[in-house]
């Protein structure tokens, strides 16, 4: 039995499909191709459209409101699900027909009509399109006062079902979320000190308004932003009259530009996300099971922005800092986009260690933020403790106070004095070196070592003079010795030793800085061990470096160490002591032998 009736639905389907797709009278000729003219546009020209139906069900019209928006009943009605409104004119615009002359009004459901659409225009006539009886797939539907028949999609008809209940826009809060530029609720607390927030939204960034002026955290409110825009009524409908006036827990609003939204939220099992929704003064709520909402229950400290600073670091033209007796450190980018060392001295820093440092300056987060007390020594701000100086580019540059005693982890922002922020000073502390040294460039020497062709190198009283014998190729040496200034003989030397070696000079880098002058840094350096002299091929500047004896770890484990100390003749004044493994020693040691 089931096998006959489902081969009866199939037949009658294939017969409805080929009437609706291929089956055309000879005589009827085809005047359009859609239900509704091509030349009639609807778009924004659509004030009105108006549903009525032949059976009991209601009739109803959307209204566009000022704003462009579907609204039921008038334009101070609800609001109607928007993309089902546009859907319906959408449809009747561009829905396939076939003329259709075997059915008459009666048996196509057209005397009278089951439903009929009427679309009121700005600019010409009204629209209106009778809806017949469905067979199959198609619809039974004529246009205006026209005679013939059409048999169109039956998506039609089951558009034009809807009711004023299902063409309600379900989302309370029927806004894009970037379209949402103010925030702010009341929250009631067991203690009676209830909490108040206001923030709104400046571009992309949102800032509190109360209780604290100061950024907000952008990620926490556009959090609550998209759970209250992601809301949708339920059936679970509550009087507000069964709660025997208790107060909501919550009572929040949402703006745009243009309107504002309000809630309240009655708390059932908020740790679950359990709530009843009131919108606006409606008589009743719904029952909501959400556990997004709990971002409305976030302290209210966690949703201002704890950054102290909130530039990327690429932006960061210059810094500086100062802390407690320490001398001041400071540091420039140069129009060559390298960073520099300007205080205490100056010298070539070290870019990766410098992009390091300020990629965690400014990502540099504060425990939490409370208002500033009438009184400037409550946390010591009236004998700073310290300062840093962050600036991007032409703009003021941003200035942090450090708190002195009695409250060393605060800090506040000297331009903007209102807030406190509290610090974790041992973060601050790995995070801002004492000493400028660790942000010294550790390249001690940065030439072209294929096209050096002399180096004079002094060890123990002897001066040894390296020249390449001829000028076409680097592969032959000699080497002449100068012992208490007498010229000694001149012997050749193998090339792959000079090559190792000064290879291992001109690509010389050292584990890092350790003294800024040779000449006030006697106990790290002593007497030179071997001293280097050599033009740099691309300068044309005479170099000159000098190694120390070997030093042993403070721990002895790990190889032994050597200060260096290098001079050029083109930086006067710059003898950083530098601190390098064991390989140039031995490199210098085998063009001895």
């Amino acid at each position: 039995m089931r096998i006959r009736t489902t081969l009866i639905l199939l037949v009658l389907n294939a017969a409805v499909a080929i009437l609706l797709f291929a089956t055309r009278p000879a005589d009827i000729v085809e005047r359009r191709k859609t239900l509704v003219p091509a030349d009639i546009e609807f778009g924004r020209q659509a004030e009105s459209i108006a549903f009525s139906a032949a059976s009991n069900a209601p009739a109803f019209t959307l209204v566009r409101d000022e704003r462009g928006r579907w609204r039921i009943g008038d334009e101070e009605g609800p609001l109607a699900s928007q993309p089902i409104a546009n859907a319906v004119l959408d449809t009747l615009r561009r829905a396939p027909i076939l003329p259709f002359d075997t059915a008459g009004d009666t048996d196509a459901g057209l005397d009278p009509p089951q439903r009929t659409v009427t679309v009121a225009r700005s600019e010409g006539p009204a629209v209106t399109v009778a809806i017949g009886r469905s067979v199959g797939r198609g619809t039974f539907a004529r246009f205006g006062d026209e005679e013939a028949i059409y048999l169109t999609s039956n998506v039609i008809d089951a558009l034009l079902q809807h009711q004023p209940g299902t063409l309600r826009e379900l989302r309370p809060f029927a806004f894009s979320g970037l379209d949402v530029h103010r925030l702010s609720f009341l929250r009631r607390r067991d203690d009676g000190k209830d909490d108040t927030f206001a923030a709104e939204r400046r571009w992309l960034t949102w800032f509190v308004l109360e209780p604290l002026a100061i950024r907000g955290h952008t990620r926490l409110l556009d959090g609550i932003v998209s759970a209250m825009i992601a809301l949708t009524r339920t059936q679970a409908v509550v009087p507000i009259a069964d709660l025997r006036g208790a107060p909501p827990a919550i009572e929040l609003t949402l703006g745009t530009k243009d309107e504002s939204v309000s809630a309240d939220l009655w708390a059932v099992d908020p740790a679950r996300g359990s709530w009843i929704v009131r919108i606006g003064d409606e008589p009743t709520g719904f029952r909501l099971e959400s556990g997004a909402l709990r971002a409305l229950l976030v302290p209210l400290e966690d949703l201002y922005d704890r950054k102290l600073f909130h530039d990327p670091a690429v932006a960061v033209s210059g810094v500086g800092w100062q802390r407690g007796t320490l001398g001041a450190i400071a540091l420039e980018r140069g129009v060559d986009s390298l960073w520099r060392v300007t205080a205490p001295q100056a010298g070539p820093a070290d870019d990766d260690v410098v992009r390091r440092l300020l990629e965690d300056l400014v990502q540099f987060e504060a425990e939490g933020v409370e208002p500033a007390g009438a009184d400037p020594s409550a946390h010591g701000f009236d004998r700073p403790a310290g300062r840093i100086r962050v600036a991007f580019g032409d703009r003021v540059a941003e200035t942090i106070e450090l708190a002195g005693a009695p409250s060393p982890t605060h800090a506040r922002l000297a331009n903007r004095p209102n807030n406190h922020y509290r610090i974790d000073a041992g973060k601050l502390d790995a995070l801002l070196p004492p000493t400028a040294l660790p942000l010294l460039d550790r390249t001690v020497v940065a030439s072209d070592w294929r096209r050096i062709h002399e180096v004079d190198l002094v060890h123990d009283g002897t001066t040894y003079q390296f020249e390449v014998v001829g000028t076409t190729s680097a592969d032959q040496w000699r080497r002449t010795s100068f012992a208490g200034g007498a010229r000694g003989t001149a012997t050749p030397v193998r090339g792959q030793p000079m090559r190792l070696f000064l290879s291992a000079l001109a690509t010389l880098e050292s584990d890092g800085v350790i003294a800024w002058d040779a000449k006030n840094a006697a106990d790290l350096t002593g007497a030179a061990r071997y001293t280097i002299r050599f033009v740099d091929p691309q300068t044309g500047v005479r170099n000159e470096l000098c190694i120390g004896e070997a030093r042993r770890p403070a721990n002895g484990i790990g190889d032994d160490w050597h200060p260096v100390w290098f001079v050029s003749g083109g930086l006067p004044g710059r003898a950083f002591v530098y601190r390098i493994g064991p390989d140039l020693p031995r490199r210098v040691a085998q063009t001895l032998r």
